[in-house]
């Protein structure tokens, strides 16, 4: 059996993760988002707000079960993330930086880390996706949380890959960007006010060129690099350099 663990699984990236998942054999899927809406008998799911962290961390040992019978494969798949209300630092509420930390950074990285602890022994093939964004490496107006949190996530993705390999683990992690996705996280892009940030034009016009990629093909080419992560040395990656 292969056994996936996917956040932010309700729509966009995480969703078509799952059906993508869920049409192969052998497999079975854990979702953890605060909606859904699939029922399959090789997929559980988790209603967890990932904001929530006294809840979250309550959680995690019945998320990931010590014992996975007949574990061939063991992945973990941190998809979920939000983006700010367009604004810039002074004009947020504190609670919604707080939340935005929560979700895109401190969430990832607990479950990151009690994946480690709870399958560090394991012989099988294990990985570990932290989706990243190209927001991680340049500042981007109005963004200051989306930003931040993306660029510690790659940092510690690049420090625990560091560990990991000194340890001799076998447990691999990526930092992985997927480019500019179809999502509704777009949507929301689009409609920030212009004087909160400047680069609105910019992805409108992407949308309006049709230079969006699809969750769908995302999903494919995640899969991909889990199934032949042995030919991708490099931990941090960017989909749209490779083919």
């Amino acid at each position: 059996m292969k056994y996936y663990f996917v956040t932010g699984t309700s729509k966009g990236i995480g969703r078509a993760l799952v059906e993508e998942l869920l049409n192969r054999e052998k497999i079975m899927v854990v979702g953890i988002s605060r909606n859904n809406s699939l029922k399959k008998p090789n997929f559980r799911f988790w209603k967890i707000d990932l904001a929530d962290q006294q809840l979250l961390q309550k959680k995690l040992p019945e998320i990931f079960p010590k014992h996975l019978p007949e574990a061939e494969e063991i992945v973990l798949i941190n998809n979920a993330a939000i983006l700010d209300v367009a604004g810039y630092a002074g004009d947020s509420e504190n609670y919604e930086i707080e939340k935005i930390i929560n979700v895109n950074l401190l969430t990832p990285i607990l479950f990151t880390n009690h994946f480690i602890h709870t399958y560090k022994k394991e012989k099988c093939k294990r990985v570990i996706i932290n989706i990243s964004s190209g927001a991680s490496r340049r500042a981007v107006d109005g963004w200051s949380g989306y930003c931040t949190t993306k660029a510690g996530l790659e940092m510690f993705s690049q420090v625990v890959a560091k560990e990991q390999q000194l340890r001799k683990s076998g447990i691999r992690i990526f930092s992985i960007a997927p480019g500019v996705v179809d999502t509704d996280m777009q949507k929301q892009i689009r409609n920030s006010a212009e004087n909160n940030f400047s680069e609105i034009a910019k992805f409108v016009s992407l949308k309006e060129r049709k230079q969006l990629s699809l969750p769908e093909e995302i999903a494919s080419k995640l899969l991909k690099i889990i199934e032949n992560e042995a030919n991708y040395p490099e931990n941090i990656l960017d989909l749209r350099h490779l083919s």
